[in-house]
């Protein structure tokens, strides 16, 4: 799907198996918006350095300014990979679960699943499976053109779909959006301020 450096290769995402000794973006009580409940645990190598939170309802960003978007929210001892620090800031692997937005004119669903989802028929925590029909499609922090960009998906990858969105107004873009699980080496970024390095013998990039 697309490069990934050198520690996200080397973490896997388990869930319910075991491939290391330490569990991130777990028990601690996870927020991701549209989830509702706590998300899986992620089992990380023990030589991967994590950022250990610090406060209550912290973000995850899209960027590493309080500008961009908020992705997820974390709460005390959660752990999350951390990938590099810039300016104060860490990128980390983001909770299982976390969702994002990706254009529906971009996305194949089973035959009577759009109307269903935009119909609100669908239960909570199902996803329906959907296939990407274009290359470069871009998955977004929020169902607008001018959020930011996350990763892109091609044609022939699959995607976890769990609600849709209807926008009014916007000639430029798609008037239709699905909300995504994001894949499991999607990345943000949270302040330094509010964590603190465990691990600090392995070395992020």
């Amino acid at each position: 799907m697309r490069a990934v450096g050198p520690i996200l290769a080397a973490l896997a995402v388990v869930l319910g198996g075991g491939c290391g000794p330490r569990q991130a973006g777990g028990e601690s009580g996870i927020l991701t918006p549209g989830v509702g409940r706590t998300a899986p645990v992620r089992e990380v190598p023990p030589d991967v350095p994590l950022a250990r939170v610090k406060g209550t309802g912290v973000n995850v960003r899209a960027g590493r300014t309080t500008a961009y978007e908020v992705l997820a929210q974390v709460g005390w001892g959660t752990e999350l990979p951390v990938l590099k620090t810039e300016h104060g800031w860490h990128q980390v692997l983001l909770p299982v679960g976390t969702r994002a937005w990706i254009a529906a004119d971009y996305v194949r669903l089973a035959e009577g699943e759009k109307e269903r989802l935009a119909a609100g028929r669908i239960r909570g925590g199902e996803a329906l499976r959907g296939t990407v029909t274009g290359d470069d499609v871009r998955v977004r922090a929020r169902a607008r053109l001018v959020s930011s960009v996350l990763y892109k998906v091609f044609a022939g990858d699959e995607v976890l779909v769990t609600g849709m969105r209807t926008v009014e107004g916007d000639e430029e873009g798609p008037g239709a959006w699905y909300e995504i699980i994001l894949s499991g080496d999607a990345s943000g970024w949270i302040s330094g301020d509010f964590v603190e390095l465990v691990n600090t013998g392995a070395t992020a990039e």
